[in-house]
Formats: structure tokens, C-alpha cells, sequence
């Protein structure tokens, strides 16, 4: 194998952990703040519409750290030549939803007076996340296509 897939499998694992290391971070600091600060729930709203509110932000919240996860894990267990699991098309639904996420922030900077101080860090976060998935999709084709020419096998690998 040559130096210049290896270097790319490296750059999956390390994006990989990256990805992961993401994923803890965003399930702590979710818990954290729903803990410390509380659920920002209409106060006008029934009971029902509350407890319904809190269940979909828990449910997407821990939706969204077991994507990452699953991501982080499939781009390390690619890098290690372990096993191909199918998440480049999820990387791709990724990336696609975190431009969204950076063009709605941005676009709510612009309309904001007062708050913007969280947004920006948010941004900052949403930007660092979108070269994560820029750098590993870039890594999986480049790996991908690297192993199909020296393989002949159409990038998979043997043990």
C-alpha cells in the first residue's frame, strides 16, 4: 500500500475520532443545559404540548449523537481497514443539514439584536463541524478510489 492511502485512512481515523469526540460533547453540553438552565418551553402552552416539546428535543438530541457516533465509528473502522459499514451517503444528508444549519445562523445574526454573543459560538462550533464532514468525505472518496485502482476489487479490502 502506498504512502499516500495510508496518510488518507490516517486522516479518516483522526476525522473519525473527531466526529466522535463531537458527538460526547454535544450530549454533554445538551444535558447540561436542559439540567441547569431548564427546557425553554412556552410558558403558555398545556401541560401536554411541554412534556410532547421536551420529548421530540430529547429524541432528536440523542438521534443526533447517535449519527455522529455512528459516523465517527464507520470513518475509524474504514481508516483501520476493519470494515466497510455504509455512511457515505449519511455523511452526505450530514453535510447537506449542517450548510442549512450555518446559513440559518447566519441568517439569524443578521436579524437578531440582542443574544447574538451565543450564535456566534454556535456558528463557530456548526463551521469547525462542516470541515470535519468536508475533510472526511473528501477522505472516503480518495480512500475509496485509491484501494479500487490498487485492489482491482472496487475498494474492498482483504483480510
Amino acid at each position: 500500500m502506498d504512502s499516500k492511502t495510508r496518510k488518507m485512512e490516517d486522516t479518516l481515523i483522526t476525522i473519525g475520532n473527531g466526529i466522535i469526540l463531537f458527538a460526547v460533547w454535544s450530549l454533554v453540553r445538551f444535558v447540561l443545559s436542559y439540567f441547569i438552565l431548564g427546557a425553554e418551553v412556552d410558558e403558555t402552552a398545556s401541560a401536554e404540548a411541554k412534556t410532547a416539546s421536551v420529548v421530540v428535543l430529547w429524541v432528536f438530541t440523542l438521534l443526533d449523537v447517535g449519527v455522529r457516533l455512528y459516523v465517527g465509528y464507520a470513518a475509524r473502522a474504514e481508516g483501520l481497514r476493519r470494515k466497510k459499514l455504509p455512511y457515505f451517503v449519511l455523511t452526505i444528508v450530514y453535510l447537506v443539514l449542517y450548510i442549512i444549519s450555518v446559513a440559518a445562523c447566519v441568517l439569524a445574526l443578521f436579524t437578531l439584536s440582542t443574544g447574538a454573543g451565543n450564535l456566534v459560538v454556535m456558528l463557530i462550533i456548526d463551521i469547525t463541524f462542516l470541515f470535519f464532514m468536508l475533510e472526511l468525505l473528501v477522505s472516503i472518496i480518495g480512500v475509496r478510489k485509491r484501494r479500487k485502482q490498487s485492489t482491482g476489487n472496487g475498494g474492498h479490502y482483504e483480510r
